[in-house]
């Protein structure tokens, strides 16, 4: 018993230690709200493909192809995406370095076409700032005709329409 709590102490100090050790970019973080009317990612989009994925997703080959080909629009005074509908939206943009990007869960910036060593996200929320489940709820900009929105752990490229 003694062994397996040594064991277990070594672990967890671990999971501290290993973070300590990680470079930080030299990124300056910001977040803002978006109160322009107008911002590069309003408009029509088309899901066009699937960009990469997580090593754990929620989603199946039957659930992607049910998203694919399906348009969701983002405009100052409101979100549609189907029947989804999100009036008064509030966009919270944050510019997040690669190495953020990558340990927050996601894929490397490069699997999805990004040169840069930051990516923009734009986190949506109600117009009093709860948390809008549903599909396009977080999305990145990739440049001003592509964004790519994760949604499970998969990771969609949308084309401007």
């Amino acid at each position: 018993m003694k062994h397996l709590s040594k064991i277990l102490i070594v672990i967890i100090l671990t999971f501290f230690i290993i973070p300590c050790n990680i470079k930080a970019d030299n990124i300056k973080a910001y977040t803002k709200l978006v109160s322009s009317n107008n911002q590069v990612f309003y408009g029509k989009w088309l899901i066009k493909k699937v960009a990469a994925s997580s090593r754990i997703t929620e989603y199946g080959d039957k659930d992607i192809k049910k998203i694919l080909g399906r348009t969701i629009t983002y405009h100052k005074d409101k979100i549609v995406y189907g029947k989804h509908i999100l009036n008064d939206p509030r966009y919270e943009i944050t510019k997040v370095s690669e190495t953020d990007f990558f340990y927050g869960g996601y894929v490397e910036l490069s699997k999805l076409g990004i040169k840069k060593k930051w990516v923009k996200e734009v986190d949506v929320s109600t117009h009093s700032g709860k948390t809008w489940y549903a599909f396009g709820d977080l999305f990145f900009i990739k440049n001003k005709n592509t964004l790519i929105l994760d949604y499970g752990g998969i990771f969609f490229e949308l084309i401007r329409k």
